[in-house]
């Protein structure tokens, strides 16, 4: 079972990666953009879905393959720590697709469509608060600024969801903020399994935050570019 889990996540997530730039290439608001952006989302509902049923089968490190290597054996000596992590990552899948299923939800006034984006969004920032804490507990810096920056994000999306209903700008803005930021997931998670098999003790140490911080590095700044140039050519 868990082979053919791993094979449908390894697909699923190499296919999102991938897919999350061809919505930017074609015309926005056409045919191609919709239905490519659907198929983003369903690669990552995919990679996330999968993702979590991978860490409920890890519970125990002997029913899969010893080559099957995931950045939580390097826990394993420790069962509290290593259930810590475990719902850590657990978060990134559910605050990557979350991230993703709000960006569409953002195009949409209605007040379901608001309602949907203040629960994610609320769950995402809770989440992220528990992961913080978990992070001070247990010193695991990673836990501590992704948590962070997901609370951060999902309190800012709140704000932003709340203004739906009257502003055309912020349903743009909603779009751009929950689709880049579900980039930013997915190449984070990209990022630490990579680093995970190239450089276990880089990964696993302080300096290890880095990986986490690339995607976003790059993404925010994207994130913020793309939200000032649509909202001055008033494309909302």
């Amino acid at each position: 079972m868990f082979s053919l889990v791993l094979k449908i996540h390894i697909a699923a997530a190499v296919l999102s990666a991938l897919c999350f730039w061809l919505p930017i290439a074609v015309a926005k608001g056409g045919n191609a953009h919709k239905k490519l952006g659907f198929v983003y989302v369903f690669l990552l509902f995919v990679t996330s879905t999968t993702a979590i049923a991978l860490l409920i089968l890890t519970s125990d490190a002997t029913a899969r393959p010893a080559t099957a290597r995931m950045p939580l054996d390097h826990y394993a000596g420790d069962p509290v720590l290593y259930r810590a992590f475990q719902g850590f990552l657990g978060y990134v899948a559910f605050a990557t697709f979350s991230a993703a299923i709000t960006g569409l939800q953002a195009l949409k006034h209605r007040a379901r469509a608001v309602l949907a984006q203040t629960v994610f969004h609320g769950l995402v920032a809770v989440g992220g608060l528990a992961v913080v804490l978990q992070g001070f507990r247990h010193g695991v810096t990673p836990m501590i600024a992704v948590g962070a920056a997901g609370a951060l994000l999902g309190v800012c999306s709140i704000k932003v969801a709340r203004t739906l209903e009257r502003d055309r700008n912020a349903r743009w803005n909603g779009h751009i903020l929950g689709m880049i930021a579900s980039g930013i997931g997915a190449y984070s998670a990209l990022a630490i399994v990579l680093a995970n098999r190239m450089a276990p003790e880089f990964f696993h140490g302080e300096a290890g935050v880095v990986v986490w911080l690339i995607p976003a590095t790059i993404g925010v700044p994207a994130m913020l570019w793309a939200m000032k140039r649509y909202a001055a050519r008033g494309d909302a």
